[in-house]
């Protein structure tokens, strides 16, 4: 019913080695849903598509891992603020937009972890922080909004930089061969390269 605010942790969680008797979430008109506890439908693989209330604003750790998720939608006017670390690991999504929300989204960890299907991600202009974010994935296209301040990235490899393209941020497919970076680049983060086992070369800009 509409009138529900919260999804307990572990509400409607189910084994990961049975099979789920829940095959549907949908909520009421006009919804007041603010949270989505931690595993609250975790490996619920009966379920394949969700659309989040525009009232909610936290979606917890592990809320959707192992469920049979092919598709997330949010409602226009998302007032989303956190998602939890490994929130949509080991989903069957094939495409994830991030929605425009009017502060910026705290991303956890590993949110895609395990997503062997996750081939495009549209980054809204309330994404800010992408560390870690595509760990264990195989995405080939990441599109960011011409609205956002903080991110960019150029086309010619998979690497998401800062608006400046001065740092490099994340890289979130595979690399083979050789890598020149860009003039003005002065900074890599942290395990920028790490899963890069076909990389042979990186030829480092001047600046």
């Amino acid at each position: 019913p509409a009138s529900v605010t919260e999804i307990g942790d572990y509400a409607f969680r189910s084994s990961e080695y049975a099979v789920s008797k829940l095959t549907a979430i949908v909520f009421g008109e006009n919804s007041k849903l603010q949270k989505i506890g931690n595993s609250a439908f975790s490996y619920a693989t009966g379920v394949t598509e969700i659309e989040i209330p525009a009232s909610v604003t936290e979606i917890g750790d592990y809320a959707f891992q192992g469920s049979g998720l092919e598709k997330v939608s949010f409602k226009e006017g998302s007032q989303l603020i956190v998602i939890g670390d490994m929130a949509f690991s080991k989903t069957k999504l094939t495409s994830f937009a991030f929605p425009e929300t009017e502060k910026q989204l705290e991303l956890g960890g590993n949110l895609f972890n395990g997503c062997e299907l996750l081939k495009e991600v549209y980054l809204s202009a309330s994404v800010v922080n992408v560390n870690n974010l595509f760990t264990g994935t195989a995405i080939e296209k990441i599109t960011i909004s011409e609205n956002n301040e903080f991110l960019s990235t150029d086309g010619d490899a998979p690497i998401i930089y800062n608006k400046a393209k001065t740092a490099i941020l994340n890289v979130y497919g595979a690399i083979e061969g050789s890598l020149t970076l860009p003039e003005g680049v002065t900074y890599i983060g942290a395990d920028a390269f790490a899963s890069q086992t076909d990389l042979t070369e990186i030829v480092l800009p001047s600046s």
